[in-house]
């Protein structure tokens, strides 16, 4: 009976990260379909697009941070496993329990100071130093969100690898 509500949570995270993914996919197609058409009206009409060099950085960093908990979930971030490989399951799971333990201390600390900046853009009305001068916040507001998430399903994680040890 109380595995349901950790179940029905797990889902929902689960449907979360799977939201985010799909979105940053969603957004690497649209930069590469803005693109094209820069290119094709810069080249051969001659009439370039103000706001599409400046999108595509935006979708550059929001992109990676949308997806980090989502690859985070499937075990699939890039690691060196030269020492990791010659250990036996137990020894593995106790390093990525201390391994995740870390992040997530790192993560927590990064969410919050950078909710703490975003909080003082949104207050002092942020622009950005460029042609379309949008609010800061928003942009920026990725980076804490992506990192929460990225503890939750770290935590997730620990708790999986604890139930091994144990």
């Amino acid at each position: 009976m109380s595995d349901k509500p950790t179940a029905l949570l797990d889902r929902i995270i689960d449907r979360i990260l799977d939201v985010t993914a799909v979105v940053g996919g969603c957004m690497v197609v649209f930069q590469m379909l803005t693109v094209c058409l820069e290119v094709i009206l810069r080249y051969f009409f001659n009439r370039p697009t103000t706001w599409v060099t400046e999108i595509s950085s935006y979708i550059l960093v929001w992109v990676p941070f949308l997806c980090v908990a989502w690859v985070e979930k499937r075990n699939q971030h890039i690691r060196m496993d030269l020492l990791y490989g010659t250990l036996n399951s137990k020894a593995r799971a106790v390093f990525d329990v201390v391994h995740a333990g870390v992040t997530v201390i790192v993560c927590l600390v990064i969410f919050w100071f950078g909710f703490k900046v975003i909080a003082e853009y949104y207050q002092e009305g942020t622009k950005t130093q460029s042609f379309l001068m949008l609010p800061q916040w928003p942009i920026t507001a990725i980076i804490p969100l992506s990192l929460l998430l990225l503890c939750v399903e770290l935590l997730r994680g620990m708790r999986k690898k604890l139930n091994q040890i144990l």
